[in-house]
């Protein structure tokens, strides 16, 4: 069973079809201009009014219920139901304010449930008194919010223009659009869309060398995303008041379709096949870029990404994504491993569209996501099969092919750029938009915003970016690069994982130097980059450091880039290093158990085996399981297994551990002990086995919960049928490992939470904080003290404390708000008294804290 059906399974979704990550479609610009400052939008309902958006102090509802829903796995009748009563909460506790609206000869357009607002249409000489009504909180004017691509490619955005009126442009390259298709024969025209002909002359040439239909619809379909894409990255002028260049207007445009309906969704297979066509024709038609606005798989194990990746690796094609559209999650983001995601950002604000997805990615905590940022709000494109009119929509699918256009510019004025460079010269040159979005991180906005003008000055530079490679010999590149004092400067390094069926890409590290002194570094554990900005504390020279920390197939090729960038407030991080060492045995206790009734409903099968899937627990040491079910017609004996999670075929796997029973024809608990005991490490999913269960009646309770589990038929693993399956898995408490862990990163003025979970219960503890990992006092560290244990942090602080009764502990640390903290650098670790060795003491893992201005 493939992964991906898996994992929806797991998460109670079913997709049927994946479609274009975009936002709502929006009126033209050029339809609707903005009003006048301080005044609202013209009014539709209401003759010479305004339109106004009400913010109200108080409600009699919250979304709570919304929140248990969905944290239950509710129904889509039951979540509809608890919208409906929202809505009619929202109408009944505005019904006054809706009268007196009415009474001023305004109107109420709309009552939101999501927000405490309401939208009016009013009289301007009116709003004074609206703002003066009982419960009223604050009124701000409608107004009209876009970049049309006139923005998005101006001076104040991406700055594409500056880069075409230097005469660079895109000429002599493709870029693969792998979306809805392309509009190949417009309207009644009987030819392709003005957009598709250089910079959107008719007497020039047709750049669309190919439009090729890879999913069941017609490459040139109803849909208008493909084209409205292409536009973006690529396109020509198409004639209409709001219309300009896309940012590469002569470049070369492949489209391959992926619609498989007329709404433009698509499914794995089909988008497999696209990557692999993109492929197959890179070198016919010169294809260097690539642009997928959809939504798709995190998991980088999918077929998916492993296609993507591959077709980026062997291809050297420089491929972009939409980052999502999905706000706080990346559940339907693409991991695109060797390319870059996009963020969404309003045109000249630069603030955080509030739709676009923010990481980590989902199934990678430790993956930054998205990677840069670009404009995708109210974006103006050309509109399939009319030449006279605009498409205008929201979305990640407009913020990508920003970013593919710009790689175009770049692979086509410097023809020796790889795809790493590329990558890294665009990291390196996106501008800082942190102070704009202070309540978001890298985890929205990626590196930054998008600079096509600094990017390709830095790519006419040949001396500020390269390729270079690290090896189990040669593990450290370094290259010394002139600095002045004050300025800002990036140093940037990007590789490409090589192994598409395996998740243990390389880990390189990045450093910058000023003599002996570390002046900033990156060494972030899961992102394919790393880019360090610093601040230069004097004229000089500084070393640009690479080093390979992990090495897939002991040899890591990269590109890197160096250049006076743009730098953040300096963001603060909390990265976990080392392991911590196991406490005593403690005894077989119940460790969890799934509706454990001892009550038996009616269950078979003709599978003869069943695995029940089991996830989200703490470390566990197994040493027993218990069930409660029946032998058919005669005593069976059963054997059952603790299987590991195989992620390339998604089903069960490896057996980690084994023990058999003999089960009567009487309903009863049968217990199975596993000698040795099995450990399951934290958060891991694995699966709990019983085998001859075509001769059983199942364990399975009258009562309970739905769970998941596979059936064995014929040599194969299919996914089953939820079911109230019964059983308890026991656990020795002791031999655990305890885990230091932290949600938060130290900024100043700032208090984080340091966490201990995995601990001996009700035990003494300390938190040991210093400034150093490799040495306290005259002890170097790490420090052996007992077999297996090491101490890993110097101890300039011991913080106190006791362990709950389920061996966990919270520890506040407080940074002051002063400037002078900015990267310092701490360490800490947890040590806990267990008897298990001569001083009584277990560890934990370590944490090492930068201190940031946010």
């Amino acid at each position: 069973m493939r992964h991906s059906v898996f994992l929806a399974s797991l998460a109670s979704l079913a997709l049927a079809a994946f479609v274009p990550a975009q936002g709502a479609m929006l009126p033209a610009p050029d339809t609707f201009p903005q009003p006048a400052e301080g005044h609202g939008a013209p009014g539709r309902l209401v003759e010479g009014a305004e339109q106004w958006l009400v913010e109200f102090r108080t409600r009699s509802f919250d979304l709570s219920a919304l929140r248990a829903a969905r944290e239950r796995g509710a129904s889509a009748a039951d979540v509809a139901a608890i919208v409906r009563s929202y809505e009619q909460s929202a109408t009944r506790d505005r019904a006054a304010f809706t009268a007196a609206v009415e009474k001023l000869g305004g109107r109420v357009y709309e009552n939101y449930w999501i927000v405490n607002w309401s939208a009016i249409e009013i009289a301007f000489e009116n709003v004074a008194a609206v703002r003066g009504l009982d419960g009223v909180a604050r009124l701000t004017p409608n107004r009209y919010s876009y970049p049309a691509i006139k923005t998005a490619t101006n001076g104040a955005n991406h700055n594409s223009d500056a880069v075409n009126a230097l005469g660079y442009k895109g000429k002599g390259i493709a870029t693969a659009i792998m979306d809805t298709g392309l509009d190949s024969n417009s309207g009644t025209t009987g030819r392709a869309h003005r957009t598709f002909y250089e910079e959107g002359d008719l007497t020039k040439r047709n750049r669309m060398l190919a439009n090729v239909q890879v999913g069941t619809e017609l490459a040139d379909n109803t849909h208008p995303h493909g084209t409205g894409v292409a536009g973006i990255a690529a396109g020509g002028n198409w004639g209409t008041a709001a219309a300009d260049n896309g940012h590469a207007p002569v470049a070369d445009i492949v489209g391959y379709s992926i619609s498989n309906n007329p709404g433009g969704g698509s499914d794995a297979a089909t988008m497999t096949k696209a990557w692999q066509s993109i492929l197959a024709d890179a070198v016919k038609h010169g294809i260097k870029t690539a642009n997928n606005s959809y939504s798709g798989w995190s998991d980088p194990l999918d077929v998916t990404q492993q296609a993507l990746d591959q077709c980026a690796i062997t291809g050297d094609i420089m491929i972009i994504v939409a980052g999502g559209n999905a706000a706080s999650s990346t559940l339907y983001s693409q991991s695109c491993a060797n390319g870059i995601a996009v963020g969404a950002v309003n045109a000249n604000s630069h603030t955080m569209a509030s739709f676009s997805s923010r990481g980590p990615l989902n199934g990678d905590t430790q993956r930054f996501y998205p990677d840069i940022a670009a404009c995708g709000v109210r974006t103006v494109m050309p509109q399939n099969d009319n030449e006279n009119t605009n498409w205008t929509a929201d979305g990640t699918s407009m913020a990508a092919p920003q970013v593919c256009g710009a790689a175009t510019l770049l692979r086509s004025a410097v023809t020796t750029l790889t795809a790493e460079e590329t990558k890294a010269i665009l990291l390196a040159t996106a501008q800082d938009i942190s102070t704009q979005n202070s309540s978001f991180d890298r985890n929205a906005y990626g590196m930054g915003l998008l600079r096509d003008d600094s990017a390709m000055t830095l790519a006419q530079s040949s001396s500020g970016w390269g390729r270079a490679t690290v090896d189990s010999t040669a593990t450290t590149w370094q290259r010394p690069f002139p600095v002045q004092a004050g300025k800002t400067y990036r140093a940037v390094a990007t590789w490409m994982r090589q192994v598409v069926t395996s998740k243990a890409w390389s880990d390189l590290n990045v450093e910058v130097l000023m003599g002996s002194t570390v002046l900033a570094s990156s060494k972030t554990p899961r992102n394919l980059y790393e880019v360090a900005i610093f601040k230069a504390p004097a004229t000089g020279s500084v070393l640009f450091r690479v080093t390979g920390v992990t090495m897939e197939n002991n040899k890591q090729t990269f590109g890197w880039a160096f250049t006076e960038g743009s730098g953040p407030p300096l963001q603060s991080e909390y990265t976990k290093y080392g392991t911590g060492c196991p406490g005593a045995a403690q005894g077989c206790t119940v460790g969890f158990t799934n509706n454990w009734t001892q009550t038996l409903a009616a269950g078979s099968t003709t599978a003869t085996e069943i695995a029940f899937m089991e996830f989200s627990h703490p470390v566990l040491n197994v040493c027993r399981a218990d069930f409660y079910m029946s032998a058919k017609s005669s005593p069976v004996t059963v054997t059952v297994r603790l299987r590991e999670y195989d992620t390339t075929a998604g089903a069960p796997g490896k057996v980690l551990g084994s023990g058999t029973v003999s089960v009567g024809t009487s309903a009863a608990m049968y217990s199975v002990p596993f000698s040795p005991m099995v450990r399951i490490e934290d958060n891991v999913l694995f699966f709990l086995t019983i085998d001859n269960t075509d001769k059983l009646n199942l364990p399975v309770s009258s009562t309970g919960t739905d769970s998941y589990h596979y059936d064995y038929r014929n040599g194969t693993w299919t996914f089953g049928t939820p079911a109230k399956w019964q059983y308890r898995v026991w656990s020795d408490n002791g031999l655990q490992i305890p885990v230091l862990s932290s949600k938060d990163t130290p900024g100043i003025g700032k208090t984080m939470q340091i966490e201990l979970a995995s601990a001996r219960p009700s035990a003494p503890a300390v938190l040991v904080l210093g400034f150093s990992d490799t040495s306290w006092g005259a002890i170097n560290l790490p420090f052996t003290y007992a077999t297996g244990c090491q101490l890993l942090a110097s101890g300039e602080v011991m913080i106190g404390l006791a362990t709950s009764a389920g061996g966990t502990a919270s520890v506040p640390l407080t940074l002051p708000n002063s400037n002078s903290l900015v990267g310092l650098r701490f360490y800490n670790q947890f040590l806990v008294v267990d008897p298990v060795n001569a001083l009584g003491l277990v560890a934990s893992n370590a944490g090492m804290g930068l201190v940031g201005d946010i």
